[in-house]
């Protein structure tokens, strides 16, 4: 567990704040620290960004591993984080 998801366990609350993640290289900004995979979607089409909302999301980790990230998956998201979404047919 994070440290932000354990701070936010031992608190039992959060505040609502804009965080700017990066979507496909395109700065987008989203309700956190804690969102769902379909609201950083939404939020990157309402920023602008040439995706949908059936796109396969993913997050990439201090690695530089793709992992994905479902719908309805709460995680907590930080400034400049990285996520790739594309079609589910995209073989690349």
């Amino acid at each position: 567990m994070t440290q932000a998801n354990e701070d936010l366990q031992q608190h039992g609350h959060e505040e609502h704040q804009p965080v700017s993640v990066l979507v496909n290289n395109r700065s987008v900004t989203v309700e956190g620290p804690t969102t769902t995979g379909q609201e950083i979607k939404k939020a990157a089409i309402s920023d602008g960004v040439a995706i949908q909302t059936d796109f396969h999301l993913t997050v990439v980790d201090d690695d530089g591993k793709e992992d994905p990230v479902r719908d309805d998956e709460a995680i907590v998201v930080h400034c400049d984080e990285q996520f790739f979404a594309v079609a589910g047919d995209d073989n690349s």
